[in-house]
């Protein structure tokens, strides 16, 4: 951040609140719990990290707070204005201070229009701007995004996967945010790009002073973007603490066995990961009702208890917290680092 810029880091722009998001089966009269009850908070010009499998329920987090899904209970605030469940004309003033970057660039940008009318039709369609000034405002994000102002009249279909993000990415910018979702946004990209654009990323957020939602399977991922983090599983939080913590001393078996699903340059630690996964059974997401904590099927420490009762969340010995009735029994739970 730089020395000139005076913006107050601790104080929150969204703010979550026992948000639960529930899908129900018409056919089947039957319903699926996405979000349960999940609480936290984004500060300003911050980033907080949503870390779990396929399915988890952080992608649904995500749609919920920019009102693309309904919210079954819960509270979603953005700058202290409660947007919970916004009419379709506040969803669209929203629009201007929230954006979100999505996962493939190869389907979030429409093969029939070019680079320019992409970028322009934000600006154009909340009025906020001319065609001369739109235009104007595309060359310069399209530049600062790393690249050239041609690109502007060419097609997605003339760009690598890579560039194709760094255009979703100024996209985003069109409207000047204040916040952004960003749904798994290098994913889809080759290892050598994940980098470049986790930077690209960083650097947008000092220089236009943007919170993050920044959601991602990968642990680590998500540690090199966040000041906090928070663990899903089966849409329930398992832990949340600062990202150095939580990545260095995990309190939860299920952070532990992210971290182990995590791939590694060191080839002998990596088969010790893997040898891990196959005795403990494959990460998956469990069909079954949920009645204590939905980790216990797959934990190779879960005790009765934790079938039956939803464990609370507690301070961990590392200050994360954790939602585990085993909680500070566990072998590691009093290493001093690990």
């Amino acid at each position: 951040m730089s020395g000139a810029d005076t913006r107050r880091v601790d104080e929150t722009i969204l703010g979550v609140s026992d948000l639960s998001v529930v899908f129900h089966s018409h056919h089947r009269r039957s319903h699926v719990t996405a979000v349960d009850t999940v609480s936290f908070d984004v500060p300003r010009h911050r980033t907080v990290g949503l870390v779990g499998e396929s399915g988890s329920g952080k992608s649904t987090i995500a749609r919920a707070v920019l009102g693309l899904e309904p919210v079954t209970s819960g509270r979603v605030t953005f700058d202290g204005q409660d947007i919970t469940r916004p009419s379709k004309r506040e969803r669209r003033a929203l629009t201007e201070h929230l954006q979100v970057i999505f996962q493939d660039p190869y389907s979030s940008l429409s093969p029939t229009r070019t680079i320019r009318d992409t970028l322009v039709e934000p600006l154009l369609a909340h009025r906020t701007a001319s065609r001369e000034e739109a235009d104007e405002r595309a060359r310069h994000l399209l530049e600062r995004v790393g690249l050239a102002s041609y690109a502007l009249d060419r097609y997605p279909s003339e760009f690598s996967g890579g560039q194709r993000q760094r255009i979703a990415i100024a996209r985003a910018l069109m409207l000047q945010p204040k916040f952004i979702a960003c749904d798994e946004p290098v994913s889809a990209l080759d290892l050598s790009i994940q980098a470049q654009v986790l930077n690209l990323l960083k650097e947008l957020q000092q220089e236009m002073g943007l919170s993050y939602l920044f959601i991602a399977h990968n642990l680590s991922v998500v540690r090199y973007m966040s000041y906090e983090v928070l663990v899903l599983y089966r849409g329930q939080l398992m832990e949340r603490g600062d990202a150095s913590t939580l990545y260095h001393r995990p309190e939860h078996p299920y952070t532990r066995a992210l971290l182990e699903a995590s791939p590694v340059a060191d080839p002998v630690e990596q088969s010790r990961r893997r040898a891990h996964q196959r005795a403990t059974g494959a990460l998956s997401i469990q069909n079954l009702p949920v009645v204590g904590c939905p980790f216990a099927p797959r934990c190779a420490y879960a005790v009765p208890r934790c079938s039956s009762e939803r464990p609370p969340s507690v301070v961990g010995p590392s200050g994360t917290t954790v939602a585990c009735h085993r909680v500070g029994e566990l072998p590691w739970s009093n290493d001093g680092n690990d």
